[in-house]
């Protein structure tokens, strides 16, 4: 200890500005217990603007990920290798943004493994939004087939169109005009107008 700073074998842990940095070596740990007995790490925003990180590094130091509370946000950042940069995102608003792919695997979510929307006081939705030549779609799969149906929108032309099967049943064309590839069946008539 000095007068302008707080050293544990020659390495600085509290600054002259009452930084602290905190260095866990080979094995150790920091543990938070629960009950009452709970240890909370607080990190204050030094101003608006600024923000919190908590970096992990591999054996050499490097910098692979990070978690930043920033702005009222919290993102998620890789920062070497394929795919670095953003990769998740909560806004201050609450909205989740995903950069790349997101797997939700199995238990992850709920007992019964799916995705839900909910809002008991208004409209709920989903939306895909992609370029104006690509195409955005939901596929259905299962080991064997991981695409075996699909509902898709091709942004190019327009189109919607839907696959059983892993072959197109149904498309409907920028005009609203149907197509259909296999037999209608109609236990009461079929009329076109």
């Amino acid at each position: 200890i000095d007068a302008n700073a707080f050293r544990i074998n020659g390495t600085t842990v509290i600054d002259s500005s009452r930084n602290a940095t905190f260095a866990l070596i080979n094995s150790s740990t920091i543990t938070a217990t629960s009950g009452s007995d709970q240890r909370v790490l607080k990190l204050k925003q030094a101003s608006a603007g600024t923000g919190n990180i908590i970096q992990f590094l591999d054996q050499n130091n490097a910098n692979q990920w990070e978690i930043t509370g920033r702005n009222n946000g919290f993102y998620i950042y890789k920062n070497t290798g394929t795919g670095s940069g953003m990769r998740y995102q909560i806004s201050s608003s609450g909205s989740h943004t995903f950069t790349g792919d997101a797997t939700f695997n199995s238990g992850f979510i709920s007992a019964n493994d799916r995705i839900e929307v909910t809002k008991t006081t208004g409209n709920a939705g989903i939306k895909l939004i992609s370029a104006n030549t690509a195409t955005s779609y939901v596929d259905f799969g299962d080991p064997q087939d991981t695409n075996i149906g699909l509902i898709a929108y091709d942004h190019s032309n327009n189109e919607m169109f839907i696959h059983t099967n892993a072959t197109e049943a149904l498309r409907l064309d920028s005009s609203q005009n149907a197509t259909f590839a296999g037999t209608i069946t109609s236990n009461d008539g079929l009329y076109a107008t």
